[in-house]
């Protein structure tokens, strides 16, 4: 009687593990496609990766000797692919948007703002969190822009 009751227990725990491994094993794999489209990416660009980030569902990275900044992100839809060169930027700020009512704050995107060493153009935005884009909760991705937004600040005022 115990080996039936030891069997039904494995079998129990297999059937209440085996989803959590399924959903690391899928997540390692989306993120190893996006770190070899943000590889393909900033080669395509001539560049050379130095640092990089990858969340669920967006790959950030740095060629701190060119100075160019690479973001691949997939949304529902497609994958956006954009590069900000750091040379014409004076500085990086987070920008948090936010939509409220009665109940709740809703975060509706995060973005990185560059300003542009040349007063004429308008800001440039970089894209990190849309909740219209991926319906996904904000996790890492404020986290992320801060640590981004600091990184890139120390490059362009080099």
């Amino acid at each position: 009687m115990e080996l039936g009751t030891t069997i039904i227990a494995i079998v129990i725990v297999l059937i209440c593990i085996i989803p959590f491994i399924l959903m690391n094993i899928k997540n390692r794999r989306i993120e190893k496609e996006l770190t070899n489209e943000l590889i393909l990416f900033v080669d395509k660009n001539n560049g050379t990766l130095t640092q990089k980030e990858v969340l669920t569902n967006l790959a950030i990275g740095i060629d701190e000797k060119k100075k160019a900044l690479f973001l691949v992100k997939k949304t529902m839809k497609d994958t956006i692919y954009q590069s900000v060169n750091l040379a014409e930027i004076k500085n990086s700020s987070v920008i948090k948007n936010r939509k409220s009512d009665s109940r709740s704050t809703i975060v509706e995107t995060i973005e990185l703002a560059f300003i542009d060493l040349d007063s004429n153009k308008p800001e440039r935005y970089l894209g990190l969190y849309a909740i219209y884009e991926n319906n996904l909760n904000v996790v890492h991705e404020f986290e992320l822009a801060n640590k981004w937004s600091a990184l890139i600040n120390s490059k362009v005022k080099n």
